[in-house]
């Protein structure tokens, strides 16, 4: 019997933006491999109202209508919970299009019951990558006004939801049921885990051929010291290299820890790169380097050095890949300053707010910041 996978995570109000152009593919440039463009327009909303408005505005107005509390709103709160609900690939397979449907309703159903259908202000269901799913945004308004993710989405709770759910599924002839109960499994965002999937890899496999001594002239055979040095150069050398691939992935995890750092408002440590950087003088071919191609050139070649190096390797060969990187680092650096602009005019960031308030100016900035770096990062710079 399919099991059905229910996912509990929270969003602040910075962070809506991005999630509004992935969740509704309001770009072309993914970093989901997994989204196939060509069926985007399968995809469905189940929320009917305020469907041309943004996931920031939406949940904007909802806080401004029921939020009765005294403490002023803050932009880097948590806004709304954000659920997925599906199951394995095999499961839709034998659904009609009208039973899909009807599954994801009834799961929305349920959750507009539980916390007010006004609170709950996007259901997409996507239909363009491997398996169905759906995406769920709720604004965690308690009854009595206040805004609380952490009462409303309790473990405790999040956990009657694997029991809830699948009964309801059950009692409309789903053949479905919960996941692995207190399942000691730690939840991996989708590209980090397609990422280390991939990179670790690590195996060996030796042809029994390479095992035989070789000749050594007509009567002398290779001896086991001669074997052994064969062996280590053809197999243990690759391995080596293949580990070390593992370790420039086990690398970006902890670049993805830092934004998140950023996010909350903690300034990371300086990483290798920053104190080999600030070591250098100024003229130097580390800073020519930069100032050719900026910092986004410099991230997209360490991208395209490690992941697509048949890239690389044309732009290096026909000399192109200096103005390659330099165009990069321009449409990075416009996009990532219109962002900036576009999210300070959304949330009020103003130099009037700075002028009351310079911690609060500072802080807000530094996590429109944050989250368009990670959104350019995504569009172009990882693209």
């Amino acid at each position: 019997m399919s099991k059905l996978v229910c996912n509990v995570g929270k969003s602040k109000g910075v962070q809506l933006y991005g999630m509004d152009i992935h969740i509704q593919r309001k770009t072309d440039n993914h970093s989901n491999k997994d989204i196939d463009l060509s069926r985007k327009d399968l995809n469905y909303e189940l929320v009917t109202e305020h469907q041309n408005e943004h996931y920031y505005t939406r949940a904007k107005n909802r806080i401004e209508q029921g939020y009765t509390g005294k403490k002023k709103i803050r932009k880097d709160g948590v806004w709304t919970a954000n659920i997925i609900i599906s199951s394995d690939s095999e499961f839709f397979k034998k659904l009609t299009p009208e039973q899909e449907r009807e599954f994801f309703k009834t799961a929305y159903d349920f959750y507009c019951e539980k916390y007010g259908k006004e609170n709950v202000i996007s259901a997409m269901v996507h239909k363009d990558e491997t398996t169905p799913h759906l995406h769920l945004l709720i604004v965690p308004l308690t009854k009595d006004g206040r805004l609380c993710a952490k009462e409303l989405f309790d473990r405790e709770t999040i956990r009657s939801f694997h029991d809830t759910i699948p009964k309801l599924l059950q009692q409309r002839g789903f053949d479905i049921e919960r996941g692995k109960k207190n399942a000691n499994v730690k939840r991996m965002e989708t590209d980090e885990f397609k990422r280390i999937r991939e990179q670790n890899k690590l195996s060996i496999s030796i042809n029994p051929n390479d095992v035989e001594p070789q000749k050594d002239g007509l009567f002398k055979k290779e001896p086991p010291e001669e074997i052994a040095q064969r062996l280590t150069q053809k197999y243990v050398k690759a391995l080596i290299h293949k580990a070390f691939k593992i370790y420039m992935c086990t690398n970006l995890r902890f670049a993805d820890q830092r934004v998140q750092q950023i996010k909350n408002g903690r300034r990371p440590p300086f990483t290798f790169f920053h104190l080999h950087f600030q070591s250098r003088p100024r003229g130097s071919k580390l800073h020519y380097i930069l100032g050719r191609i900026g910092i986004w050139g410099q991230r997209h070649l360490d991208y395209l050095k490690q992941y697509r190096k048949v890239t690389y390797t044309n732009l290096l060969t026909s000399g192109r890949l200096n103005a390659y990187l330099a165009d990069i680092n321009r449409q990075a650096q416009e996009r990532f300053e219109r962002l900036i602009e576009g999210m300070k005019q959304a949330q009020g960031i103003t130099e009037q707010l700075k002028a009351e308030n310079a911690l609060e100016w500072t802080g807000c900035l530094n996590n429109i910041r944050a989250c368009a770096r990670e959104i350019v990062e995504k569009e172009i710079i990882f693209a």
